[in-house]
């Protein structure tokens, strides 16, 4: 069944992945709000509040109508009660951290602009470790991730991020699948 954000964080430090994936459904839900000409702020992001759905490999959030709380400022809030959680041996995921609260505090933070940022730490970790890692993120149709194996350019896959990620398909997705599902059920 559904287990809340929280609990999975109590659970288990977040390393790099999690945290990745954390951040790329919470922009994924805030993306298809923006698709849908729905309001963004009136996403929900409180961690009891926000579900883990392990076989759809999603996390769900609530929608409150007339709510009007500045979602950048929801997501600031998010990201402090993550930062609580992050593995503190992973420099890596600090840094991404970092990096996203930094752009949540600016005033001109977009959705373009928190996308690069992620895709811009994924960019540097693979220059710096020479070879194309496990782990980078990317977007299927139907909104699940999947780790992406083969090389791209970070150009491609940023613009791809910024037209919303679709029409990504790979079978590789079962990895990432169930080394989350084992997470889960580890709890």
């Amino acid at each position: 069944g559904l287990q809340s954000l929280d609990d999975c964080c109590k659970a288990k430090e977040l390393g790099k992945d999690d945290f990745i994936w954390v951040i790329h459904q919470l922009l994924e839900n805030i993306q298809e709000l923006q698709d849908y000409l729905l309001d963004v702020n009136g996403l929900y992001l409180r961690p009891t509040e926000v579900y883990v759905h392990p076989e759809k490999m999603r996390l769900l959030c609530c929608i409150v109508p007339f709510c009007h709380k500045d979602i950048w400022c929801s997501l600031r809030e998010m990201l402090q009660f993550l930062l609580q959680y992050l593995d503190p041996e992973d420099n890596e995921v600090a840094s991404l951290a970092y990096g996203f609260f930094r752009a949540l505090s600016k005033e001109d933070c977009s959705m373009e602009v928190l996308w690069s940022v992620l895709y811009e730490k994924q960019r540097k970790w693979k220059t710096k470790s020479g070879h194309i890692e496990e782990n980078t993120i990317s977007r299927q149709s139907d909104g699940s991730l999947f780790h992406e194996y083969e090389a791209a350019s970070m150009e491609g896959k940023q613009k791809r991020g910024q037209k919303s990620l679709k029409k990504l398909e790979t079978e590789k997705n079962i990895v990432f699948k169930e080394n989350f599902l084992n997470f889960i059920l580890s709890n």
